[in-house]
């Protein structure tokens, strides 16, 4: 399950990539279930929330977590296809298939624990900047080159900004981080209350 935070070192505000779950329970019907039922919210978030535990923990996890007749099994499918593994065969011979997308592409545990980047919001952010900027859709060669500057500028600026203490990170996102962070290092396989407690500092869609 891919993450994007807005950007602090290590966690992230849960915008982007993870959106595709809340795209998936609208594409279902549920986006007003999602938005007002505060345990089934709680519920979607905790699978949100599998990619901060260790990659070895994951799938017993969500087996335990979709062990609930409360959530849809077309999410259940949906997420067992991309992100986990679905089980086939019978007998001595089942066994679970990889997924779509592998558990080590999208767990974010260690990363969050180094306090790295868990995203390319960065790379993401310059493009939209450099689409912004350039109105036309063939700009001649000087106006791309002032351009090309201007946001050369920007970019070292941001490089300079904290050393001189001074940030664009909200304090609430960096409160965000902190909580993450925290619970993360105090992982100890206890299951469902330890996804509650990252489930709970998840950005609302």
């Amino acid at each position: 399950m891919p993450y994007t935070i807005k950007s602090t070192r290590g966690c992230d505000k849960l915008v982007d990539d993870s959106n595709f779950i809340y795209r998936k329970v609208t594409d279902i019907g549920l986006k007003v279930r999602y938005q007002s039922d505060c345990a089934f919210n709680t519920k979607v978030k905790c699978l949100m929330a599998v990619a901060f535990i260790p990659p070895s923990d994951i799938i017993d996890a969500f087996i335990e977590l979709v062990d609930d007749d409360d959530l849809p099994q077309e999410l259940v499918a949906y997420l067992e296809t991309y992100y986990i593994g679905g089980e086939r065969g019978r007998g001595p011979r089942r066994r679970r298939v990889s997924p779509t997308f592998p558990i080590e592409l999208w767990n974010v545990y260690q990363r969050t624990l180094d306090q790295l980047a868990n995203t390319n919001n960065g790379v993401e952010g310059f493009h939209n900047a450099l689409q912004a900027s350039v109105t036309n859709t063939h700009p001649n060669l000087w106006k791309l080159i002032n351009v090309l500057k201007n946001e050369e500028y920007l970019s070292k600026k941001k490089i300079i900004d904290p050393e001189r203490g001074e940030t664009a990170v909200k304090k609430q996102y960096k409160n965000v981080c902190k909580r993450i962070l925290s619970i993360v290092r105090g992982y100890d396989q206890n299951g469902k209350q330890h996804l509650r407690a990252i489930a709970m500092n998840l950005h609302d869609f």
